[in-house]
């Protein structure tokens, strides 16, 4: 349920009941905005440049925006607005890490946010958290996508309570 800005009535205007519906679903839309949170639950194989997989059982869904059986790299915008998008996962490697870059992609091609770690030096795992605020339109989809270089074997690490993928909703535009 979207968010719709209410027509503006003069003195002596009756209220029609469409106008009161409208009134009514924006404070339900407002009372429990668009939000979704997404889980891993299982370890999976990981290729540098490819969307992280939020195969788990989402903690909340409020707007219907992550299937984790279908395109489960995939949180898709349902009701247009700015949001808050924020992530939150653990990668295990093997080999020499030299450079991680985790960014935010829309619809997958447009580049939104990116963060750059590096200095590895040994065989280990690493954590980012990060966060974005974008403009989306309904039918929009955002994904999480990290570059390597240096690293084998990389997998995401299977931790429901610690890795997350969130997008909440922040008002409409």
């Amino acid at each position: 349920m979207a968010y719709v800005t209410p027509t503006i009535r003069s003195v002596g205007d009756a209220v029609t009941a469409a106008d009161y519906n409208i009134m009514a679903n924006d404070v339900i839309a407002l009372a429990v905005p668009p939000a979704v949170k997404c889980t891993r639950s299982t370890r999976t194989a990981y290729t540098s440049g490819n969307a992280l997989a939020w195969p788990g059982t989402d903690a909340y869904d409020t707007d219907n925006m992550h299937d984790p059986a279908t395109n489960n790299s995939r949180i898709t915008i349902n009701t247009a607005g700015i949001y808050l998008l924020t992530t939150s996962f653990f990668l295990d490697y093997a080999g020499t890490l030299t450079n991680a870059y985790p960014f935010f992609y829309k619809n997958g091609t447009t580049f939104i946010a990116k963060m750059e770690r590096g200095g590895f030096n040994s065989t280990g795992n690493f954590r980012f958290t990060y966060t974005a605020i974008e403009k989306f339109s309904v039918s929009d989809y955002v994904e999480v996508k990290v570059d390597i270089a240096g690293a084998t074997s990389l997998f995401e690490s299977a931790d429901n309570f610690d890795s997350f993928f969130a997008a909440s909703w922040l008002g409409n535009t």
